[in-house]
């Protein structure tokens, strides 16, 4: 072989090892040139996956918002990246397969070769995002917000022209972006859970997303009405407490949907964080519409939109009545008594559609006897209701059962007030029986024992009065036969060894009123049911420890009991279920001696909304006693009374307060805010209160009727303090030997404001003045004096003639018989008054005579 054959031979060995070499990776890339349709074919499907888990993963994202829960950052972080990314990959995915190169028509395997390695690399990436985006979970609960503060700035419906117009200012306020809470007010049974529920029906799926409705009542638990709203709201409580589940529902209703919550009859304040209620802003919001029949209650909680709810007018009452009963009521025989039965109901629906349902097809002595009942009723008022509207919903409540009971269909009557005990058939058969018995006439001997196996409700009553001590005996074995008794009420009854009273275990009221009673400590074995205990006028000493173990009871009345001396330690606090608790006599100016309790357990009552007692020592008030919780109140504190004049009118209002030589302490102040009558005899302090707390701060809003009795004061207002009395219809005043004015001035400024306009005390009816040896005039008169220094005097205005201000033991009662609108001047000729002498005779007094 040649050396130049050799050097060939070795040159064609190193290129076919060379070539050997490159193949492999040449035919890759030239894979890349004829295989690139296939590759972005197979993108387009990666994507097309990648945008089904994006599909996927939204799903679970917006279940999550709706329960309220907060979206996992990686989840957040995923979703915005492949939604910057997807739209990327597909557009870059669009080529044109027929590129030309240059000037010749032919494919452009470059750029073929480029788009088919880049389709490689984004099927990588799209594969990378796929299997990222595998969450086991999407989100997780939001913390609770501790630190977030509120801001505050039916089908029985019927549509008539009072409840138009209340149905509009409601939906108004919902319509209103700056209305976040709504309050409906107005007295029981008038109709505002009624109202609200049409409401909610009417604004569902159009104003608002979701409405709940949870209904609160006396009690207001918070676990209560967390899992009304989480059912309405298919919600699953997770929480295993009120915070955990406040955490929760706060979560859920502050998703950026509209929603509404209606909280139904409240009595009391209610932290709405606490229930996990939030109120927000804007148009995707949640409000809050609130009822109850307390004001103060909404103007605790500061809602935005106050809408009162009064009692249907005449024509719609009777019109809602005649619905009820039918026709018969225009028969000439029940016209007129259906008319007075109708007005009895106070022009509440409740009533009215109750009553009116009980009253169908009905015969003439049962109209006759529910009306009777009516003008019998001696009720006592609860918050919110009168008396003549609680009588029509408590017979209303009751469908009549005084008076009629029913057994498989069959009317069985026994009539209210029958003189006569009824047959023993009767007895047997009955499910309710009212007896009303005479005391002028020979009284019954009722039965040693009786079988009532139905008997549900029964009342005996002795007519009473004064002039007679008479009582009605009953033996130890009177109620053996009546196991089925909820409801027992026994006036003016002798019962001194009620031994069968252990056996009413169903009992759930029993009432005994001015009944002589033995040994009563057996009541204890009642304690399975028992929620209502009144001995009110009855003659016990010392009420027996046993009760303490009456552990449901809601309301004990003791009061009028004269021989009631003591109430032993801890009776009282055990009774922790207490709601209403009575221990005054009606009477009490002429007891010398208060009950001994030990005011102290008070505080152990955290659910009492109503409280009468005599408290001799304001020092015994207990530290952790609220006032601010009791909806009704007569409290008298103090022990040298001399309130003659008053007793009656104390009687009237629901709020009443008489203080006598305490000092007014701070816990006092909140019982003279909410008082509706304050009588005032020998305090400290009052120049304090009637002097500096006045109009500006609205202290005495409430007050309807005041009296200041043996009180050290020049004078009685200051003039910004006269000007804070809006409803103030009733003033006295006794025994104030230093007074000069009823309303003073004190500063200059004072005088300006004086001289420009007349004090006004726009409500007021009736003014009493006795024994003010130093008054010369209501208010001073300041008149501007042309001096040379530009002073101004100020001269008495004097409120009666020379001669009647001498004669000092005289009273005055000073009336307008017409009001103008700047207010009363006891100089005016609208104000006249009549002079009342020692000798009690009355001398009117004209205008002309003054």
């Amino acid at each position: 072989m040649s050396a130049l054959q050799g050097v060939f031979s070795i040159a064609g060995a190193i290129a076919g090892a060379i070539a050997g070499r490159l193949v492999e990776p040449v035919m890759l890339h030239v894979g890349f040139v004829f295989q690139y349709k296939k590759k972005q074919e197979n993108l387009e499907v990666e994507i097309k996956n990648l945008e089904e888990l994006i599909k996927q993963i939204k799903e679970k994202v917006k279940e999550a918002i709706t329960r309220g829960e907060e979206l996992d950052e990686p989840v957040s972080n995923w979703l915005a990246e492949v939604g910057k990314r997807v739209p990327e990959f597909k557009d870059e995915n669009t080529v044109n397969e027929n590129m030309q190169c240059f000037v010749f028509l032919c494919p452009d395997y470059i750029s073929r070769y480029r788009m088919s390695k880049d389709a490689e690399n984004k099927i990588k990436e799209v594969k990378k995002f796929t299997q990222s985006g595998n969450f086991s979970t999407v989100a997780h609960p939001k913390p609770f917000a501790q630190e977030l503060q509120f801001t505050s700035s039916s089908t029985n419906y019927v549509n008539f022209e009072s409840r138009e117009l209340v149905f509009n200012n409601i939906m108004g306020a919902l319509q209103d972006s700056n209305v976040k809470m709504i309050g409906v007010y107005g007295t029981g049974g008038v109709g505002k859970t009624t109202m609200v529920e049409e409401i909610g029906k009417q604004v569902k799926n159009g104003l608002f997303d979701e409405v709940m409705v949870a209904v609160v009542s006396q009690d207001a638990n918070v676990s209560n009405i967390q899992g009304q709203l989480a059912a309405r709201l298919n919600l699953e409580l997770k929480g295993k407490n009120e915070v955990g589940t406040a955490n929760q529902l706060w979560n859920r209703l502050n998703n950026g949907r509209k929603n509404l919550i209606i909280l139904d009859d409240i009595w009391q304040e209610l932290n709405l964080k606490t229930i996990g209620i939030p109120i927000t802003d804007g148009n995707n919001c949640c409000k809050v519409v609130i009822t109850s029949r307390i004001l103060g209650v909404l103007e605790k909680m500061h809602v935005d939109k106050y809408v009162p709810m009064q009692v249907l007018l005449e024509k719609e009452a009777w019109a809602l009545f005649k619905t009820k009963v039918g026709n018969s009521v225009d028969s000439p025989e029940l016209h007129d008594i259906a008319d007075a039965v109708y007005k009895e109901c106070g022009g509440l629906p409740v009533a009215i559609l109750a009553v009116g349902a009980a009253l169908k097809d009905k015969k003439k002595y049962v109209w006759e006897d529910v009306l009777d009942q009516f003008k019998d009723s001696m009720l006592k008022n609860i918050a919110g209701i009168d008396a003549k509207v609680y009588a029509s919903l408590k017979l209303s409540y009751d469908h009549v059962a005084l008076s009629i009971a029913k057994d498989d269909g069959k009317e069985i009557l026994v009539k209210h007030g029958d003189k006569k005990w009824p047959e023993k058939d009767t007895c047997e058969s009955s499910s309710a029986m009212s007896l009303m018995f005479d005391y002028t006439l020979e009284l019954p001997k009722l039965p040693d024992d009786l079988v009532c196996p139905q008997l549900h409700t029964l009342t005996i009553v002795l007519e009473w009065d004064w002039r007679s001590d008479a009582l009605l005996n009953v033996s130890d074995r009177f109620f053996s036969g009546m196991e089925k008794l909820t409801i027992l009420e026994l006036n003016r009854i002798c019962m001194l060894r009620p031994l069968s009273l252990a056996n009413l275990v169903n009992i759930r009221m029993l009432w005994l009123e001015d009944c002589e009673l033995g040994d009563i400590a057996i009541l204890k074995d009642l304690n399975n049911n028992l929620e209502i205990l009144s001995l009110r006028g009855s003659n016990i000493e010392v009420l027996p420890s046993e009760i303490g173990q009456l552990t449901r009871l809601r309301l004990l009345d003791l009061g009028n009991c004269k021989k009631l001396t003591e109430i032993p330690q801890s009776v009282i606090s055990n009774l922790s279920r207490l709601e209403e608790l009575y221990i005054l006599d009606d009477e009490y100016m002429s007891r010398k001696e208060s009950v001994k309790v030990n005011v102290d357990e008070l505080g152990k009552l955290t659910q009492l909304t109503t409280l009468e007692i005599q408290i001799p020592n304001v020092m015994l008030l207990p530290k952790d006693f609220c006032f601010e919780n009791l909806f009704r109140f007569k409290i008298v504190m103090g022990k040298e009374f001399d309130f003659s004049g008053t007793y009656d009118s104390f009687r009237t209002y629901s709020k009443s307060c008489k203080l006598a030589g305490v000092s007014l302490m701070d816990k006092l102040i909140v019982l003279l805010m909410r008082a509706e009558q304050l009588h005032l005899q020998k305090i400290e302090g009052l120049q304090e209160v009637l002097h500096d707390r006045g109009a500006p701060s609205g202290f005495f809003n409430n007050l309807i009727e005041l009296t200041v009795q043996d009180c050290r004061l020049k004078y009685l207002f200051s003039l910004s303090c006269a000007r804070g009395f809006p409803r103030l219809q009733r003033l006295r005043i006794f025994d104030c030997v230093m007074m000069e004015a009823i309303v003073g001035i004190e500063e200059e400024k004072d005088e300006d404001e004086l001289s420009s306009q007349l004090i006004n005390f726009s409500q007021l009816k009736y003014l009493r003045l006795q024994n003010l040896p130093k008054l010369i005039s209501f208010y001073p008169k300041v008149e501007k004096m042309s001096t040379s220094k530009g002073n101004s005097s100020t001269q008495a205005q004097f409120l009666f003639n020379e001669k009647t201000e001498k004669s000092k033991k005289n009273y005055y009662i000073l009336y307008s018989k017409e009001r103008n609108e700047s207010g009363y001047n006891a100089d005016s000729e609208e104000f006249n008054s009549y002079r009342i002498d020692e000798k009690g005779d009355i001398n009117y007094r004209t205008p002309s005579q003054k």
